[in-house]
Parts: C-alpha cells; structure tokens; sequence
C-alpha cells in the first residue's frame, strides 16, 4: 500500500472542544447541517492521512461490515483499558446500534452519520484531539471504495511525544490497515450486523450477480484492489 500522510503539526482544540453537545445524543441518521458542523470541527485539526481499499460488495453490506468491524476493534477489554489510561472522553461502548449519532466506542463518538455513506468519529485525551472520517463511494458494480481520512491535533511536548510513538513509528498506519482489511472480509463475506439473515444473504447474491455479469451480459473479471493515495 502507499500512505498519503502529511507533516508533523499541531492545533489546538476546536471551539467548544469535543464534548457531548445535545446533537451528539441521538440515536438518529444526521441531516446536512449535523454534517456540516461535524465537518466544521474536524477539517479544523490537522490532516494526518487517508487509507483507502476496494471491496467486492455493496454499500449496505460494507457499511454493516464497518460497523462490526468498528465495535470488534474498539470494544474489547483492550481498547477500553487503553482509553481509560489516556483519559478518552469516552471509555465505553453505548448509544445505538448500529453505528449512528450518539453512539460511542472506547476513544470515539459518533459526531455524524450517512448509513452507506459516511461516518465521522471524533475523540479527545490528554495527549491528543482527533477524528475518523469514513467516505463509501461506488467503485464499479458490486464494489466499493473505502475512503479512510485521519485528523489529530497532538498539542504541547507531552503531545509530540505522543504523536511520534503512534504515527511516526508506523503504529497508525499498521492499525488502520488491519482496520480496513477486517471491514473488506466481514464485508465481502456478509459477516456484518445481518451477517447470517436472509436479507444479508439476498444483498450478497444480488452483489455477486452485478460482479459477474458486465454492462452487456459478458462476465467481467474481478481483480481484488487495495490502494492509499
């Protein structure tokens, strides 16, 4: 894979910090103007860079995957004693299911959410302020493109030492590779929120029926792809 990163920098916490506003509560999809305040206060930290893989499946079915993958990653005994450690604003998992606004994982909350769209993570500790952006786009029929952008914030001495142990040592890049290849093979393989329902299965064979056959009715070759730009 090849990783579009930038510059080591800092900045400082946006306005009104990352704290639980009354918007962050719910439980419901977030309309445009949730979005554009989400967006608002994550294009205010510093781009750290974008992973992006190719996967053999449909919206749906990759946005299910990313969000098992997602509560698998964060929400085990692991990941929440590291966020109590730094001292996460949020420690725990909670809110709805699936992944909408107000949900919460050890280190994040969910500031927005576009189901088979988009999702933005936010999170804060005393190291770092920092957010997840997940893009989903059409890449073909049957695939989707998995567009991964990271933002943090790593203010003062104690936050560039910090920055230098996750990002410079290759840390952040390792764990959002393993992050997209769990989401590509729950995805892929239908083992997401209705992994084993006949909806999800419904949803795989129409997939796999676009992946086969071109726009004329001519079988078209599959080639896994896995890039970062």
């Amino acid at each position: 894979m090849v990783n579009r990163s930038s510059k080591p920098g800092t900045a400082a916490v946006p306005a009104g910090g990352w704290g639980r506003s009354g918007r962050e509560t719910g439980g419901t999809p977030a309309g445009p103007k949730a979005f554009t305040e989400a967006l608002m206060r994550v294009t205010a930290l510093p781009y750290v860079d974008e992973h992006t893989m190719v996967v053999a499946a449909e919206a749906e079915d990759v946005w299910r995957g990313l969000g098992a993958t997602l509560d698998r990653s964060f929400s085990g005994p692991g990941a929440a004693g590291y966020a109590r450690l730094v001292g996460c604003a949020d420690r725990t998992a909670g809110g709805p299911r699936p992944l909408a606004e107000g949900s919460t994982l050890p280190g994040f909350r969910v500031a927005a959410a576009a189901p088979g769209r988009e999702l933005v993570l936010m999170g804060r500790h005393r190291f770092s302020s920092y957010a997840l952006i997940f893009r989903l786009e059409a890449a073909g029929p049957g695939r989707t493109r998995v567009r991964a952008e990271s933002r943090a914030a790593f203010p003062g001495p104690a936050g560039a030492l910090y920055r230098w142990l996750v990002i410079a040592t290759g840390g952040h890049v390792a764990g959002m590779r393993r992050l997209l290849s769990g989401v590509r093979r729950r995805s892929e393989q239908g083992d997401g929120s209705l992994g084993g329902t006949e909806e999800a299965a419904r949803s795989r064979r129409r997939g796999a029926a676009r992946r086969t056959m071109g726009t004329h009715g001519r079988p078209t070759p599959i080639r896994p792809e896995i890039t970062e730009h």
